[in-house]
């Protein structure tokens, strides 16, 4: 059952990319998310502690390197799969450690900006054409894709949850083949 969004703020928009500020922070199916304000545009994160398969990559294009193996490519578990798979506002457009202020530094965060092609932005500098068409995105909504980006990513970590039982018994049996050989 999904969460209730409880005791959030709202975004405001200040036309400023300097104010930070969380909107809301909460835990979904055991991952953590936050949606912040970084003052001109919302964000929001998904994040992963040391040890999970999630956070034991550099960036997103090393999940391919940590599984390589036949079962892993016949379920087509590449870059760009794990892109799609993972189905948030505009693509995920951030994958870092935390850096201890607004995200923990023990979490990788993969995260996702409302910035795009009819959002509403509040630069200083624009024009008010450019900033009244776009879509003013309100917290609520953002919670729902958090809420949809863990599982998402839930359903991407039982995929490699399989084809890493695939993986263990082609070792296993690779190991009985060659002990008896």
């Amino acid at each position: 059952m999904r969460p209730l969004l409880k005791k959030y703020e709202q975004m405001k928009y200040s036309g400023t990319m300097v104010v930070t500020k969380i909107l809301y922070e909460g835990i979904y199916r055991g991952i953590r998310f936050k949606i912040i304000s970084s003052g001109s545009h919302p964000c929001a994160y998904v994040g992963f502690p040391i040890g999970h398969i999630f956070s034991m990559v550099s960036h997103i294009e090393d999940v391919g390197a940590i599984l390589k193996c036949k079962e892993i490519k016949k379920m087509n578990l590449t870059y760009d799969a794990f892109m799609n798979d993972i189905d948030v506002h505009g693509g995920l457009t951030f994958s870092k450690w935390g850096d201890g202020t607004i995200l923990e530094k023990e979490y990788f965060w993969y995260g996702w900006d409302y910035c795009h092609y009819m959002d509403y932005t509040e630069y200083f500098g624009l024009s008010s054409d450019i900033k009244s068409i776009g879509r003013k995105w309100k917290t609520k909504e953002i919670f729902e894709h958090c809420l949809d980006a863990v599982n998402d990513f839930k359903k991407l970590e039982l995929k490699i949850d399989i084809a890493s039982e695939e993986l263990l018994k082609a070792t296993i049996k690779q190991e009985v083949f060659f002990s008896k050989n």
